[in-house]
């Protein structure tokens, strides 16, 4: 049984651990970034397939996988490092030392190699996510766990920002071995900050593997779990769809690297960041069920002006009013099911219980980029879209369909 006396705690979250958490989040989304979008755009310049390049999203499976070794996050600890300290500097470190072996790579006569690195990076992240997750739970208290979120999706956005569109943009100057130096560099970050963190101490008796492994098989039991499943699985099939085609779609379009790293995950970037910021302010005054419906038909006006983009509207103006629009839109969503995957979650097995909701929802995501960019090989970028904007008509009724309770943990 639990006996924490620090989770959830009481007392208000301290700004040095704001700026932890901030920056834990945005190295950790930052490698991944750079995958997933300036990866791709530079090897869609290179002339690789649309269905080839689908194969890069194979790497956000340790996401989607990663409450199967979430238990091993919750039991074990590192002595003196702290607990989720620990772990977190591990993956850390490790990140650092893969992406230094990643900048030896040649990306023209070493492809292979080049993915093998960025799935063990992937593993990384992955797994420092859990802690990530964990800790955020233990140090905030509920009534912050909005803005909490919030950081989540804005560290993610600056991670975007930086890793997808900065240098990207410096990629045909600096090249490859210097995209991935600027990586190595701001991770170091973070990694100083966490040197600094003293970690509480935790009071609690914990759960054995087998436990927490039995509690993966019994938390879609509870009432309304199935549900909350649903809204999980749907909830990112339309984003998705749309966002791993956006990138491909501008290099087609004949847009340079540069101003896709603009306009895409600088612009687009920045406003997800205010948009998330206000999701966490509109949980707080106004309720998870209030914003998350509010937040989720935001979305559908955000994908289908995308359809424009597609019809050949491909100005600078245009694509940078879009782009900014999908991100306003889709951004606050994510906060607010965050939030909710917490107050979903136990004191207990903080770590397990996160990771598992989050992989219903990363293994829909991941699936989706990768289905929609192979997809648009064969049906043309347009198709695509209107298949998304249905998923999110889908996801709506989901969620306007859900008790959602405020207040308590459900």
């Amino acid at each position: 049984m639990l006996t924490d006396t620090m989770a959830p705690t009481k007392s208000k979250t301290s700004i040095e651990n704001w700026a932890l958490l901030t920056a834990i989040y945005i190295t950790q989304f930052m490698p991944m970034s750079f995958f997933f979008v300036a990866l791709v755009a530079i090897l869609r310049q290179q002339g690789t397939p649309l269905e080839q390049l689908s194969l890069i999203y194979i790497i956000g499976l340790f996401k989607v996988f990663n409450f199967l070794w979430a238990p091993l996050v919750d039991r074990f600890n590192f002595g003196r490092l702290g607990h989720y300290r620990g772990w977190m500097l591990l993956m850390q470190i490790s990140t650092v030392i893969a992406l230094y072996e990643l900048s030896q790579l040649d990306i023209a006569n070493d492809l292979e190699l080049i993915f093998i690195l960025c799935m063990l990076i992937g593993l990384f992240a992955a797994t420092q996510d859990i802690a990530a997750d964990a800790l955020v739970y233990r140090l905030v208290p509920k009534e912050d766990r909005g803005l909490g979120n919030s950081i989540q999706i804005v560290g993610g956005m600056v991670g975007n920002l930086f890793g997808a569109g900065a240098i990207l943009m410096l990629y045909p100057t600096i090249g490859w071995e210097g995209c991935v130096f600027l990586l190595m560099a701001a991770m170091s970050i973070s990694i100083i900050l966490l040197l600094r963190f003293k970690e509480p101490k935790f009071v609690f008796e914990h759960p054995t593997i087998p436990e927490s492994m039995k509690r993966l098989g019994s938390f879609w039991k509870r009432p309304k779990g199935g549900h909350w499943f649903a809204i999980l699985l749907l909830y990112p099939l339309g984003v998705s769809l749309a966002w791993g085609i956006i990138t491909p779609m501008l290099v087609d379009a004949n847009w340079g690297l540069d101003n896709i790293g603009f306009v895409v995950n600088v612009i687009g970037s920045s406003i997800g960041i205010l948009a998330a910021l206000s999701a966490g302010w509109l949980i707080k005054h106004h309720g998870r069920k209030n914003t998350i419906r509010a937040s989720v038909l935001f979305q559908l006006p955000g994908i289908l002006l995308l359809t424009l983009i597609a019809l050949g509207h491909t100005d600078t103006l245009t694509v940078s009013l879009i782009i900014a629009s999908f991100f306003l839109t889709y951004t606050p969503v994510s906060a607010v099911l965050y939030t909710l995957m917490m107050d979903h979650s136990s004191n207990e097995n903080p770590a397990t219980d996160v990771a598992l909701q989050f992989s219903v929802y990363s293994a829909i995501g991941f699936a989706a980029a990768g289905v929609g960019t192979a997809l648009a090989g064969q049906i043309g970028y347009l198709s695509v879209f209107i298949l998304a904007a249905f998923a999110v008509l889908i996801a709506a009724l989901a969620t306007f369909t859900y008790p959602f309770k405020e207040n308590k943990n459900v």
